[in-house]
């Protein structure tokens, strides 16, 4: 088997801010699992507690750009050890990238030289993998993308069952699963009372659901076109998500003008995404692109319709048969995606077989790890776990 060292600048629970979190915070222990030696490597922020991690080396001397740091190296975890580089010129911050970091207005670009030199490269959806060999999506590192796409793969994010799923989430107001949906009504009421919205016609009036960062990528100046066309039709709209000044105070506006139908919350809070993902009808993810999204596979968990633009991950997790997507980049595309999600939504028979064959679908890491597995052992030569 493997030794496998990952670098990252964030994982669960040390430091989040993202889908990356996620994904270090859990594909490391799927791994283990096939037996392979796992290690994580990140940085040591300020929210990563001393009394949680060990120091194991000291007076590690760095160099960067020119400058010496002085850093030690601390360990935490337990069946995959992580191993915090702490350096406080550096570090001592919260989080992300910034221009007192590692940002060099593009004098250094790291990216383009781990594209060049690394014996393979992967991407976290087969669908990205073609995309960011385009213009529009390489950054302007498409070509050297395209002259290394022998190496190129993409493997799917997995999602972590033990966290994300109806049966045995603790966030939620009720259990439920593919063999009794009862439960989800009771989450779809509590999600209405938390935000504060009336609960009548909880059968026929669907509640759509949004988490998300509120910035152009994520398309929200799509939403800012169609948001009063939606809203127009019977239904709720809550959304949980921080991001651009612009989208937030949009938001908060929308909700004051439609107080009965929409509510906002602004910021991030974790059980307040498994309860929209419980609670919702139709979840919505009309991203510019999207590698590979999280949110998506946990809505099909959940019997929740992802309605999502064809682009990235989102294409390659969600089928015409267990949920939405339009590829058109416009407001009127994503209207219609919606319309006919809310058409179907009103006969209940196929709405209930879609939710079937969405809570059918497996995302698990057990399936994603086994493909890093393979990839792993093709480099090194040795055969795959199984």
């Amino acid at each position: 088997m493997s030794k496998i060292l990952m670098v990252a600048s964030e994982a669960r629970p040390f430091a989040m801010t993202g889908g990356l979190a996620d994904v270090v915070g859990s594909l490391p222990a799927a791994l283990h699992s096939l037996g392979h030696q796992v290690a994580v490597l990140m940085p040591r922020y300020r929210s990563v507690a001393l009394d949680r991690i060990r120091r194991i080396y000291d007076d590690l001397p760095i160099w960067l750009a020119g400058t010496r740091y002085q850093t030690s190296i601390y360990q935490g975890g337990h069946d995959v050890p992580f191993y915090f580089l702490d350096c406080p010129d550096l570090y001592d911050r919260d989080a992300l990238f910034h221009p007192a970091g590692l940002e060099f207005f593009g004098r250094v670009n790291f990216m383009k030289a781990g594209i060049l030199y690394s014996d393979a490269l992967n991407t976290v959806s087969k669908a990205y993998a073609r995309e960011i060999q385009t213009p529009e999506f390489g950054w302007g590192l498409d070509g050297l993308l395209r002259e290394r796409a022998a190496v190129l793969s993409g493997i799917l994010n997995g999602a972590d069952y033990t966290m994300w799923s109806p049966e045995t989430d603790a966030c939620i107001a009720a259990h439920y699963s593919s063999g009794d949906l009862s439960g989800k009504r009771i989450c779809k009421e509590a999600l209405l009372r938390g935000f504060d919205l009336p609960v009548d016609h909880l059968a026929e009036r669907p509640v759509l659901g949004i988490v998300s960062r509120l910035t152009d990528r994520k398309r929200f100046d799509l939403m800012v076109g169609v948001a009063d066309d939606l809203l127009k039709q019977d239904l709720w709209f809550v959304v949980l998500g921080s991001g651009d000044s612009k989208y937030e105070k949009f938001l908060q506006a929308l909700t004051q003008a439609h107080p009965s139908k929409m509510a906002v919350r602004i910021g991030y809070d974790d059980r307040l995404a498994h309860r929209i993902e419980a609670g919702a009808d139709i979840f919505l993810m009309p991203s510019s692109y999207e590698p590979c999204g999280l949110n998506q596979i946990y809505s099909l968990r959940y019997g929740t319709i992802p309605v999502v633009r064809a682009t990235g991950g989102l294409d390659d997790t969600i089928e015409e048969d267990t949920g939405f997507k339009f590829e058109e980049y416009t407001g009127a595309a994503l209207l219609g995606a919606v319309a006919e999600a809310l058409d179907e939504f009103r006969r209940p028979e196929p709405w209930s077989r879609r939710m079937l064959r969405a809570m059918a679908k497996d995302f698990s890491w057990t399936v994603s790890a086994l493909e890093y597995s393979k990839l792993y052992g093709r480099l090194t030569g040795e055969a795959a776990g199984a």
